[in-house]
């Protein structure tokens, strides 16, 4: 696989995302948070606009927030969590192209993702 079609940590992509408390599934956001150049795959962790409270290890990016808006194509506010994560293959299966942002690029989201990448390695 040519690196250029692989997404960059940081970026947030569109997925189908199975759930074992229902059938079928759900199109999530998913931040990518590392990239096996070799092999194609990415390590990711889903989002969910479900942010009522933030537990270790979690963030918030809020596309309405001041310094936010504008730099994502996200809708709501979407709750991502570095402990649970996932490794899979772009463009098969549950893994599009679709480029939703790179939170990497918008300093106060990276802050917070600094914050609960510490807080994981506790």
């Amino acid at each position: 696989m040519q690196q250029s079609n692989l997404p960059r940590p940081g970026d947030i992509l569109l997925a189908r995302v199975s759930f074992q408390e229902t059938t079928g599934e759900k199109i999530r956001p998913v931040l990518i948070l590392d990239v096996d150049q070799s092999t194609g795959r990415v390590q990711y962790a889903y989002g969910t606009s479900q942010i009522n409270g933030i537990d270790r290890g979690q963030f918030v990016v809020d596309p309405l927030k001041a310094g936010v808006a504008g730099k994502t194509q996200l809708v709501k506010a979407t709750k991502f969590c570095l402990l649970k994560t996932y490794w899979g293959s772009m463009g098969m299966g549950s893994l599009t192209n679709k480029f939703l942002g790179n939170i990497l690029e918008i300093p106060a989201v990276k802050q917070d993702l600094i914050r609960a990448i510490k807080e994981i390695q506790k």
